[in-house]
């Protein structure tokens, strides 16, 4: 079973930890609008294949969030059914991250 994480708690984890993976699962579209600093961003459609790229542990703490999570519960499903264990997703997606008024990284093009 996969978690919720406030954007509280993630704002903290971002400033204080080193120890998680955050993966943007959102359209290439909407990424190149803005995306929460330090996320990766991977198809959802390729998840389970790329974490593999940036992970060998199957343990290691891994956070996604979409647009409003229509998807991360989806997504969170295939990673704990390929053997990941510590899943969560942001609580209302970047939506609610941005309602809170926490900080976004912006494409300058």
């Amino acid at each position: 079973m996969y978690t919720n994480i406030s954007p509280t708690w993630l704002s903290y984890l971002i400033a204080n930890s080193k120890h998680f993976i955050l993966v943007d699962i959102r359209d290439d579209i909407d990424r190149n609008i803005n995306y929460i600093k330090s996320s990766y961003h991977i198809k959802a459609s390729e998840i389970t294949k790329e974490l593999k790229q940036l992970t060998s542990c199957k343990k290691t703490k891994i956070i996604i969030y979409d647009s409003c999570n229509d998807h991360s519960p989806i997504a969170a499903t295939i990673l704990l059914k390929t053997g990941y264990h510590n899943i969560s997703i942001l609580e209302g997606g970047l939506k609610q991250w941005l309602s809170e008024q926490y900080p976004v990284e912006t494409n300058t093009k």
